[in-house]
């Protein structure tokens, strides 16, 4: 199975395309731009890259939020329309879970945080001693506070809300925290690819399906209010 998997939900961006186990080609860029500025230029260096038209692709993958409402609308937009220019189904998954999935057989639970502003953070934790994250809690956009108050035991923080609030965290949780090493807080395409393949082909949905995943208002709204 031939997939198309990108990431725009945080500061960084990622775009790869993968043939079964196999990287045929990846692009990660963290240029501190919006992602309509060089999302579809990654989109066609992968594609070249890779030797891959999109005729040939099976499956588009793509990060579903929570995080930048601008960025993930971004990548969500982009991959739903040339999805249903080309006639191709989707998969999609949440940011956190991507997160998670990076650390796959590791024997301790993944508290995945991406930094949501306004002093929260999405987050949600994950049991990733199987072949695929499960969540052991719901996803929220909480203060940190009550993220850590509901932690039980030692587990890995990752991602951009573990690295803004790490003395925070350490303060809390101390030797129960563990960390990652500093290149792993980004989420990757390529894991939002390892966990359509591990779905496979039933699991992919049609487009109009694919929907953002925002867990609390956007600041406009918030300030419309």
């Amino acid at each position: 199975m031939k997939l198309l998997a990108a990431d725009t939900t945080t500061a960084a961006a990622s775009v790869c395309i993968l043939d079964g186990q196999r990287v045929l080609a990846a692009c990660f860029r963290n240029p501190g731009q919006t992602h309509s500025r060089h999302l579809l230029v990654m989109l066609e260096q992968v594609m070249a890259d890779a030797g891959v038209r999109a005729g040939e692709l099976d499956a588009l993958v793509t990060t579903l939020g929570p995080g930048s409402f601008t960025g993930l609308r971004i990548g969500v937009s982009t991959l739903k329309g040339l999805a249903v220019s080309c006639g191709l189904p989707m998969f999609g998954f949440s940011t956190l879970e991507v997160l998670a999935a990076r650390f796959l057989s590791f024997s301790r639970p993944v508290c995945a945080m991406v930094d949501a502003r306004r002093g929260e953070v999405y987050a949600q934790l994950f049991d990733v001693s199987g072949p695929v994250p499960e969540a052991r809690s719901e996803a929220c956009a909480a203060s940190l506070g009550m993220v850590l108050e509901q932690l039980e035991g030692s587990c890995l923080f990752v991602g951009s809300g573990a690295v803004f609030y790490k003395e925070q965290i350490q303060e809390v949780m101390g030797e129960r925290a563990l960390w990652p090493g500093c290149f792993s807080h980004d989420p990757d395409a390529r894991e939002a690819g390892l966990l359509a393949r591990i779905k496979g082909p039933e699991g992919a949905v049609d487009p109009s399906f694919i929907l953002p995943l925002y867990l609390r208002k956007s600041d406009a709204e918030m300030n419309w209010k």
